[in-house]
C-alpha cells in the first residue's frame, strides 16, 4: 500500500479489507496468486486491475489508485514509496527450483545456483522469512 494510504497505520490487513477496496493483482487467474489465495478462504476480491508489469502495478499502488498483494520479494529494494504489511491470516507459498541437469547446465546456471545456496538464508532472513521446515528437520 502506499506509504499514505488508508491503511498505512494499522500493524496488519484483515483480508476481508480486499473485498471493499479496489485492488490489483500480477497475472490474474492462477489459484496461487492473490485472488486464487482469497477465493480459497471465501474472500471476493474487488479486483479492478491486473497486469504482468510489477512497476505499473507498485505506480497504482503508490498513487493510491488501489490496493496490491505481492509477494515480499518483489517488494524489496523498490524505489516507489510503499509500504508492506502483514494480512491476518497470512500465507505463503513455496518456490522451487529445480534443474535436470546440474553438471549438465550452462556455466552461467551453475553460478546463479552457487550463488543461490550461498546467499539463500541471508535473503530468507532479509526479508522476514523463517525456514521453520529446515529447523524442525535439524531437531
Amino acid at each position: 500500500m502506499s506509504e499514505e494510504g488508508v491503511y498505512a497505520n494499522r500493524d496488519d490487513i484483515p483480508v476481508e479489507i480486499f473485498e471493499e477496496t479496489p485492488m490489483i493483482i500480477v497475472d490474474e487467474g492462477s489459484p496461487k496468486e492473490a485472488g486464487g489465495i482469497l477465493r480459497q478462504i471465501n474472500i471476493t476480491p474487488n479486483i479492478v486491475h491486473s497486469s504482468k508489469d510489477n512497476s505499473l502495478i507498485l505506480s497504482m499502488i503508490e498513487n493510491r489508485l488501489c490496493l496490491g498483494y505481492m509477494g515480499k520479494l518483489v517488494l524489496t529494494k523498490t524505489p516507489y514509496k510503499i509500504i508492506s504489511k502483514p494480512t491476518v491470516p497470512q500465507f505463503y507459498r513455496d518456490i522451487v527450483l529445480t534443474i535436470k541437469d546440474r553438471n549438465a547446465a550452462s556455466v552461467a546456471t551453475q553460478k546463479f545456483l552457487e550463488f543461490f545456496e550461498e546467499n539463500l538464508e541471508s535473503v530468507l532472513a532479509e526479508i522476514g522469512y523463517a525456514d521453520t521446515k529446515s529447523k524442525e528437520e535439524e531437531n
